[in-house]
């Protein structure tokens, strides 16, 4: 039974190639709406936990609480060095002096994102250098002018990438520095929102996003006045299991030295529970949107419902013929619900096609145009769940038709014209 409702339903579908393609379309084009933004979601999502993975999951997050926070109550220099020699649960630690400024050359300035770093910063965010050198121990310890730059800022500032050993000058809070390129380092733009997230109007610039630039920690100090009074540091744990323990240990170690542990100033975030919230953050996100999207299903099912119902009232001196000769209602109402799953079947199929070549379109038109860089990734989990969902619209949309078609009596169908 099973074959001759495959090789009828094959038959009427072919009969009518036109029909059946626009019968489809809802399906088609609600499937691969989910699959696109699956896709392209589970890809972006594996994009943004990358960006963390140079840090990994050792790695906490000291901060001092502005709002509740005395002078004396930031972290110093002094307090870094104390944490790296007396907490043996700590591996290593930084805080990044980050501010807005301006680089100039003979022809061009432009608004930089400046960033001065200590020898650990590369153990939590490595530097791709692609021209010249990291900075030197001697460099660190004894506040040299050397920066390196972006490729982007490179390109913008000289006219070319490899500028080592150009002369740039940094201007920030009315002061100026001339300093010598030693490196080249490839574009972080990707970290463009994270950073800037706490200058507000700051970033505002007509000639789009501000460049990385990164000097020796000391450098960038001699340009800020208050470059000793730190609200963040990131601690890595000498390993993941260690994090917390090295988080309190921090904290502890603060307070004492401070003696303010009955106002708790400082607060750690283990970055494991950061990327927890952003995956989770991530994961709704598109759940959402992929169920808007699967709205567009049910249209189709719609669709299906009526075109079978059309097909139905076609086939009426078919059906009578046939229940004539023998055929029972199970047989009539198998035959059509069988003609509605192949129907939703072939259309959930060219939809997961046409919805992974839309991701990947998108994702070459976004990575040309440099908004982003996400390759596609669909899980054998979204075809199943799609391929399974177009099968239970065809299913739930063609009860209908199919039992209308069942419960037709043979002598009525017979005489319809």
């Amino acid at each position: 039974m099973l074959m001759e409702s495959l090789k009828i339903a094959t038959s009427s579908l072919t009969a009518n190639k036109m029909r059946a393609l626009l019968t489809m379309l809802g399906i088609i084009v609600g499937i691969a709406s989910v699959i696109t933004i699956v896709s392209l979601g589970e890809g972006g999502k594996k994009e943004v936990l990358g960006q963390f993975d140079n840090i990994g999951a050792s790695t906490v997050i000291i901060q001092v609480r502005s709002g509740q926070a005395q002078a004396q109550d930031y972290i110093n220099q002094r307090d870094i060095e104390a944490i790296r020699t007396r907490i043996d649960s700590v591996k290593n630690v930084t805080a990044p002096l980050q501010t807005i400024g301006h680089a100039s050359t003979a022809m061009e300035r432009r608004r930089i994102l400046l960033s001065g770093i200590d020898a650990d910063f590369m153990e939590f965010s490595p530097i791709d250098i692609v021209y010249g050198r990291m900075f030197t121990e001697i460099e660190y310890l004894d506040s040299f002018p050397v920066v390196i730059i972006d490729r982007a800022g490179a390109l913008a500032l000289f006219g070319r990438e490899d500028v080592v050993g150009e002369r740039l000058t940094l201007e920030s809070r009315g002061r100026i520095l001339p300093t010598r390129v030693v490196g080249v380092c490839e574009s972080i733009a990707s970290q463009f929102s994270a950073f800037a997230s706490g200058f507000g109007s700051e970033m505002e610039d007509s000639r789009g996003i501000p460049f990385f630039v990164y000097s020796p920690f000391m450098t960038v100090g001699s340009i800020i006045q208050d470059h000793d009074r730190l609200s963040t540091i990131n601690v890595m744990a000498v390993e993941p299991e260690r994090v917390d323990e090295a988080g309190n240990a921090v904290i502890n170690l603060l307070e004492t030295r401070r003696g303010n542990s009955d106002r708790s100033i400082y607060r750690s975030q283990n970055l494991a529970s950061i990327l927890d919230q952003i995956n989770n953050v991530i994961n709704i996100i598109t759940w959402f949107v992929s169920t808007v999207a699967g709205i567009s299903l049910v249209v189709g099912g719609i669709g299906v419902m009526n075109i079978m119902l059309v097909s139905v009232t076609e086939r009426t001196r078919e059906i009578g013929i046939r229940k004539a000769i023998g055929a029972t209602n199970k047989n009539i109402l198998f035959q059509f619900m069988t003609e509605s799953v192949i129907l939703t079947l072939i259309g959930g199929t060219i939809g997961i096609l046409a919805g992974l070549g839309l991701a990947y379109g998108i994702s070459a038109a976004a990575e040309s145009l440099g908004i982003a860089q996400v390759t596609p990734i669909l899980s054998l989990q979204a075809i199943i769940v799609a391929v399974a969902f177009s099968t239970g619209v065809g299913l739930f949309f063609g009860i209908y038709p199919a039992q209308k078609a069942a419960n037709l009596h043979p002598i009525d169908a017979l005489r319809y014209d």
